[in-house]
């Protein structure tokens, strides 16, 4: 009885911290988003924002989807951007290229990486073909 009490106590529990949580993500999803790093924050700013929820294998097909089909701009903060020579057609230089053949459409495309790793990093190819790409730190 006892073990059948703490299990529905521990469910409801869940049930209100899930609330919680679902309420943030949909209060966030219409807020305005301005990273601090750039000096002309403005042009950087979100003013709508859609949260698509994706992982491991979804992953790839998403991005490469977004990045193909984007109109007007590509905002990106990402830990890493990973660019492997020895791999031409991995799935991470696709999405490389996948932001440079958006630049070349004349998109506007601002990305934000954190400095962590410089191995394989595409940091400096992607600066290199004129995109507008800042460590978090600076």
């Amino acid at each position: 009885m006892r073990i059948e009490r703490n299990l529905l106590l521990g469910i409801f529990i869940g049930i209100i911290i899930g609330i919680l949580l679902t309420s943030t993500v949909i209060h966030l999803a219409d807020t305005r988003v301005c990273p601090e790093c750039y000096t002309n924050f403005e042009d950087a700013c979100i003013d709508e924002a859609n949260i698509i929820p994706i992982s491991d294998r979804e992953y790839f097909p998403i991005v490469h989807r977004a990045l193909k089909e984007a109109v007007k701009s590509i905002y990106i903060v990402a830990f890493e951007l990973k660019y492997y020579n020895k791999y031409p057609k991995s799935m991470e230089n696709i999405l490389i290229e996948d932001i440079i053949d958006a630049k070349e459409r004349g998109l506007d495309v601002k990305i934000i990486v954190d400095e962590y790793s410089r191995k394989n990093n595409a940091f400096d190819i992607l600066k290199g073909k004129g995109i507008d790409i800042k460590y978090d730190s600076k």
